[in-house]
C-alpha cells in the first residue's frame, strides 16, 4: 500500500483525489527518503549517479517492454525526446516534467518564478519545472523540486489526470471500474477517482494482465510514455494504437428489441404489457406515453424484462410512444418506440384517405406549420420502389370523439397569428401559450428525416433531425397517428429521435411534426416530405 505520507489533498474541478508529494506539501509526493545509492566499484570513482544509472540491472533487463515501443515512437514524432534512453529505466520527476511542458504547452511566466533549490537557475529544466509549479500540477517542498525522485504508477496517473482536466466519475461508476481490478484493495481511497477518471479516459493500458493495476509500481520510461500518449489520444492530437491485450472496460447495456401487447386496442382495467430484450443483469425502467414515467421492469428471465400497465378511465391515445431504460454499472442506455396500440375511447376504423392524415390532432394545436428544406442525409439504401401509392380501405386507428367526460369539454379553437417568414423554407411557429409573443419561442432552423424518398416497412430505423436553438425540449410525432417520441441533444442545438416500424403502424402520406420546447413556450415546424408506412398486414 502506498503511505498516508505519500498523500495530500487536492481539489480540482469537481475532482477531490489525492496526489503524491515528497514533503507532504503542495500537490504530489515522492519518497521521504531517496534510495541510497551503492558505492560505485573501484575504478568508477568521480562518476556521476546519471553514468552509472546507464548500467541497467539484470531484473530491469529481464523487463520486456517491448510492447511500449509503438507507443513511444507516436511521441517521437511529436518531437517528445522518449527514445534517448532506455524504455526500462524508471522515470523520473524531472522527465516527465519535461514531457509534459511540451506535450500540454506549458508556458512560465518569468515574472511569477518562484526560487528553485536543486536546478539550475535559467537553464531548461529549470523553466519546465517553474511551468508546471505555475500551473498547479506541482509543487516544491523547502524550496527543492526533487527532480531525481521516482513515481509511482498512481502518482503519474493523478498527474496526468490533472493536466487533463478530467472529472471524477459519479461514485456508482468509481466503484464499477474499480471491481473491474482484482488489487483494487491496494488503491488508496483517496486515489480511486483518479483511477476511475483514467480508466474512463483510456489512460490505462496493463500489460501482461489487464485485470492487474498496480498502484504502487514504480513506472518505467515506456510505460510512462504509454500514459502520456493516452493522453494525447483523448486530447484527439494522436490516433489509437491497438493495445497488446484487449483492456478492461465497462460496456454500455444494450437494448436489442422492445414488445408492447396487446397490439390493438386496451380498455380501460386492461393490461399494455412491455417487454424488453437486451443485456443482462441491468436495472430497467419504462415510460409509456404521457402517462408514467420510469416504472420498474422485472428481469424474468436472463436479459428479458416485464413492465405492466394498467390503463385508467381517460387514457384516451393512439399509438402510444414507449420508452425503456437499461442501466449498469452506472451507465445508462435507453431506446424508443411506436407500439401499435388503441388506448381507451379508441378503435381501429376504416380509411380510404391517402394523403390527409385523420383530423384528430388536439383542438390546441396551432393551425401554422413550417415547412423543411429537403433532408441532406443520405438516404439509406431503398428497401421499395420509391414512389408506391398507399393501399385503400386499409385499417388504420383513429381516435373516436368521446360524448361524455372530459374529452367532450375541449375549449374552442383559439385563432393563431400566422407566421412570420424568416426563410423561404423554414417558418418557425411558437405556439401563444401564456399570451406571449411567439417570437420568444425557441427558433427552429432546419428539419428532416432519414431515410428520405423511399416507403418504411416493419422494422425499419426512422431517423429524425432537427436544428435549433440549444437547451430545449425537443419531440417528434406523426401526426394523427403517433405520440410524441422525446428526442436527444446530440450536440449545442442539434437534435435527434430514432424509433423502430412496428409490425402494425400503417401511414398513407402522414406529417412529420417537430416541436421545439424551452421556459414554457413551444415552436413548431412540419417536414414538408410526406412519410408513408406499410405495415405488414393484408388489407
Amino acid at each position: 500500500m502506498i503511505s498516508k505520507a505519500r498523500w495530500t489533498r487536492v481539489e480540482s474541478k469537481g475532482l477531490s483525489a489525492y496526489l503524491p508529494t515528497l514533503l507532504s506539501l503542495g500537490l504530489i509526493i515522492f519518497p521521504l527518503t531517496l534510495p541510497t545509492q551503492a558505492q560505485p566499484p573501484k575504478g568508477q570513482a568521480g562518476k556521476t549517479s546519471a553514468q552509472t544509472e546507464k548500467t541497467e540491472t539484470p531484473e530491469q533487463q529481464k523487463l520486456n517492454l517491448s510492447w511500449t515501443k509503438p507507443y513511444a515512437e507516436a511521441l517521437q514524432k511529436k518531437n517528445l525526446a522518449v527514445l534517448n534512453d532506455s524504455l526500462g529505466k524508471t522515470l523520473t520527476r524531472m522527465e516527465l516534467t519535461n514531457w509534459l511542458t511540451q506535450a500540454f504547452d506549458l508556458k512560465p511566466v518569468r515574472a511569477k518564478a518562484v526560487p528553485i533549490k536543486d536546478l539550475e537557475k535559467d537553464s531548461p529544466d529549470y523553466w519546465n519545472a517553474q511551468a508546471v509549479v505555475q500551473s498547479g500540477l506541482l509543487t516544491l517542498t523547502n524550496g527543492k523540486f526533487e527532480p531525481e525522485a521516482d513515481l509511482t504508477r498512481l502518482e503519474a496517473l493523478a498527474l496526468i489526470s490533472r493536466a487533463l482536466k478530467l472529472e471524477a466519475p459519479d461514485p456508482e461508476i468509481t466503484d464499477s471500474w474499480l471491481k473491474l481490478y482484482k488489487d483494487s484493495r491496494d488503491i488508496p481511497k483517496e486515489g480511486r477517482d483518479f483511477v476511475a477518471a483514467s480508466a474512463q479516459a483510456g489512460l490505462i493500458v496493463s500489460y501482461p494482465n489487464p485485470d492487474v493495476f498496480g498502484p504502487d509500481d514504480i513506472l518505467t520510461r515506456g510505460e510512462a510514455a504509454v500514459i502520456l500518449h493516452q493522453a494525447l489520444v483523448y486530447k484527439k492530437e494522436l490516433p489509437e494504437i491497438k493495445p497488446p491485450i484487449a483492456q478492461k472496460k465497462l460496456d454500455r447495456p444494450k437494448i436489442t428489441a422492445i414488445k408492447v401487447s396487446p397490439e390493438s386496442t386496451a380498455l380501460p382495467g386492461q393490461q399494455v404489457v412491455i417487454t424488453a430484450e437486451g443485456s443482462p443483469q441491468a436495472k430497467a425502467t419504462f415510460s409509456f406515453a404521457e402517462f408514467v414515467s420510469d416504472q420498474p421492469m422485472t428481469e424474468v428471465s436472463p436479459g428479458v424484462y416485464r413492465g405492466v400497465y394498467v390503463v385508467r378511465q381517460g387514457d384516451d391515445i393512439i399509438n402510444p410512444s414507449v420508452e425503456v431504460s437499461l442501466a449498469r454499472s452506472g451507465i445508462t442506455t435507453r431506446a424508443q418506440r411506436v407500439a401499435n396500440l388503441a388506448l381507451g375511447d379508441s378503435e381501429p376504423i376504416r380509411s380510404t384517405q391517402s394523403s390527409v392524415p385523420p383530423q384528430n390532432a388536439p383542438d390546441n394545436e396551432p393551425e401554422p406549420y413550417a415547412s423543411s428544406q429537403e433532408p441532406v442525409y443520405e438516404p439509406y439504401p431503398s428497401q421499395a420502389p420509391s414512389a408506391i401509392p398507399p393501399r385503400p380501405s386499409t385499417t388504420l386507428p383513429v381516435k373516436r370523439p368521446s360524448n361524455s367526460g372530459a374529452a367532450a369539454q375541449r375549449p374552442p379553437k383559439k385563432s393563431t397569428p400566422a407566421p412570420r417568414n424568416t426563410d423561404p423554407d423554414i417558418a418557425p411557429y411558437s405556439s401563444p401559450a401564456r399570451g406571449l409573443p411567439f417570437e420568444l419561442g425557441p427558433r427552429i432552423a432546419q428539419v428532416g428525416f432519414k431515410p428520405a424518398g423511399r416507403v418504411f416497412f416493419p422494422g425499419d430505423l426512422l431517423e429524425v433531425i432537427v436544428q435549433g436553438d440549444s437547451g430545449s425540449q425537443a419531440n417528434f410525432k406523426i401526426v394523427g397517428f403517433t405520440a410524441e417520441v422525446k428526442m436527444q441533444e446530440t450536440a449545442p442545438g442539434y437534435y435527434e429521435g430514432k424509433v423502430r416500424i412496428g409490425d402494425r403502424l400503417e401511414v398513407p402520406q402522414g406529417t412529420i411534426q417537430i416541436s421545439l420546447e424551452k421556459n414554457g413556450i413551444r415552436s413548431f415546424a412540419r417536414i414538408q416530405e410526406p412519410i408513408t408506412i406499410v405495415s405488414g398486414r393484408i388489407p
